[in-house]
């Protein structure tokens, strides 16, 4: 009986290894960083250390011209994560993207993008944009509150804003 058991876990033992190979690397993200009117930053986290990159290419342009970053190692110091740079640009383009670990492309289940912002300067007015600011909210946590008057509200006034 053991016999057949040990026999059974070695012929299994390598399909085991093969299929941990092939199981996504990627913990967390892709997750778009800034982006300017010529570069941007894309934030990924791998389970363990892994070589990761980017294949990028301008959404109106073949698969086949797509262009990948150079590679960046995850490590634990950094919780396995990378920032991963992207350069030389075209301003105001649209860009898909996919992620590499190890070489091979992770499956998203969705086509990432990014934006470049458009070269606005000495060309047209600067883009339209709206802030909202907020001061002094407090929450109230009514099992811990001080007695009588709760000092805070809720949060009502992040609707307004």
């Amino acid at each position: 009986m053991f016999r057949k058991f040990a026999l059974l876990i070695l012929l299994l033992l390598p399909v085991c290894v093969a299929v941990a190979q092939q199981a996504p690397r990627l913990q967390a993200g892709p997750m778009n960083g800034y982006a300017t009117q010529r570069a941007t930053v894309i934030w990924v986290q791998t389970r363990g250390p892994d070589t990761v990159q980017i294949r990028y290419r301008w959404e109106k342009h073949p698969a086949d011209s797509a262009r990948i970053t150079a590679p960046l190692v995850t490590r634990k110091s950094d919780d396995f994560t990378a920032h991963i740079p992207i350069h030389h640009l075209e301003p105001g383009r649209r860009y898909v993207y996919e992620v590499l670990v190890n070489g091979q492309k992770v499956p998203l289940g969705h086509q990432p993008f990014f934006q470049t912002q458009p070269l606005w300067q000495w060309r047209t007015d600067p883009p339209t944009f709206s802030v909202a600011l907020g001061s002094c909210l407090y929450v109230n946590d009514p099992p811990y509150d001080r007695p009588g008057k709760a000092y805070g509200g809720d949060v009502g006034i992040l609707h307004s804003i």
